[in-house]
């Protein structure tokens, strides 16, 4: 075996598990603290501007509900990461994506609610 053969297998293993391995949303996973920053910006700033044109949405509730509408979705993209390579689901993957997901729009949420708070004062 030279060198050659090596490098080719190899990038041939990478392309192979890039093929083969579903994408879970960083939302789910414990990557997902790095998306907060961006989020949290999104997300307050959607809340300000619904509440310029809307005024029932000053309540709390409205960027919780928006953290677990990105939670749904993040889930929803993820969908095929949860399955095996027989395309059956591994509850065990759902049921910690959904643990987490609803831990990261607590968080999210209240990041969101914290910051409009501290800068109104």
């Amino acid at each position: 075996m030279n060198l050659k053969h090596l490098i080719g297998r190899a990038e041939a293993d990478e392309a192979e598990l890039l093929e083969k391995k579903p994408i879970i949303s960083d939302f789910l996973t414990i990557q997902s603290f790095t998306n907060f920053a961006v989020m949290t910006g999104g997300i307050t700033a959607a809340w300000v501007g619904l509440k310029a044109v809307a005024p029932w949405a000053s309540t709390r509730c409205v960027p919780y509900t928006f953290a677990f509408i990105w939670a749904i979705i993040s889930l929803m993209l993820s969908w095929e990461g949860f399955k095996d390579k027989d395309s059956k689901l591994i509850w065990s993957k759902v049921a910690a994506s959904v643990f987490l997901g609803v831990i990261n729009a607590l968080i999210l949420g209240g990041a969101v609610v914290g910051a409009i708070s501290t800068a109104a004062e």
